[in-house]
């Protein structure tokens, strides 16, 4: 009595695996973006956060600059140097560096209500 398998149920059990993994590789690749996308969302609303913290130092003087210029801006590197965010700021989407430069904008809306709208995101 022979023991071990033929070549026919050996090759059936490798098109068997390449077809769990075809099906599975893309979806485990969608469910890490959606998770990375998810990140960066909450990265942005941290830093939008932040600036809110940042404005609320001197309130008064950042609504006269918005009725003057229509709105307020703070970059990265200004919510750095208060002590807001880390001085490098991680892209979780790409793993790179998000520039300092980057900045958020704060506008008054209809309402009185400060709108703060990071410049990479739509507001």
């Amino acid at each position: 009595m022979k023991r071990g398998f033929t070549l026919i149920e050996v090759l059936a059990v490798i098109i068997i695996l390449s077809i769990i993994l075809v099906i599975s590789v893309p979806s485990a690749f969608n469910i890490l973006q959606k998770v990375r996308n998810e990140s960066y969302d909450h990265l942005i609303e941290v830093i939008e956060n932040s600036a809110k913290l940042h404005v609320n130092k001197d309130r008064s003087s950042t609504i006269n600059i918005i009725k003057e210029e229509g709105f307020y801006e703070v970059t990265l590197l200004e919510l750095s140097e208060d002590g807001f965010i880390k001085n490098t700021v991680l892209d979780s989407r790409t793993n790179e560096e998000i520039p300092m430069s980057k900045k958020v904008i704060v506008t008054i809306n209809e309402h009185n209500v400060m709108i703060y709208c990071f410049e990479d995101r739509e507001c």
